[in-house]
């Protein structure tokens, strides 16, 4: 099962760690923070997603210092299996998106209504 990572890590995050597990795990570069890893040169072939997405996170859990707080690091999977895709985060959650208020609210736009 080939799966997609995309990473957040904090300024001072463990990205020695994480690309060392990376080129460890023999990951294609995808992307800015975002890279491929093919689950089945690993063990395990044959487990349902839910180990092996398990035994993912364990693995870098053991390889990467995570950080958890205010400013916490996120590694985020997408994957397909059964024909349907899935993503969710390994470490951390959502933050606010940085284009959050760019789109102009069409019931509330904050203009003066000048109808006469």
């Amino acid at each position: 099962m080939k799966i997609l990572l995309s990473f957040d890590l904090s300024t001072d995050g463990d990205y020695q760690g994480l690309y060392t597990w990376l080129d460890n795990n023999n990951a294609v570069e995808c992307g800015t923070s975002c890279a491929q890893i093919d689950l089945k040169s690993k063990k395990g072939l044959g487990k349902p997603w839910q180990s092996l997405i398990k035994d993912l996170q364990n693995d870098i859990k053991k390889n990467v210092k995570i950080k958890d707080g205010l400013f916490n690091d996120r590694i985020h999977v997408t994957f397909k299996t059964n024909n349907e895709i899935k993503s969710g985060f390994l470490f951390g959650k959502r933050k606010k998106a940085p284009w959050s208020g760019y789109a102009i609210n069409s019931e509330n736009d904050g203009r003066l209504e000048l109808n006469e």
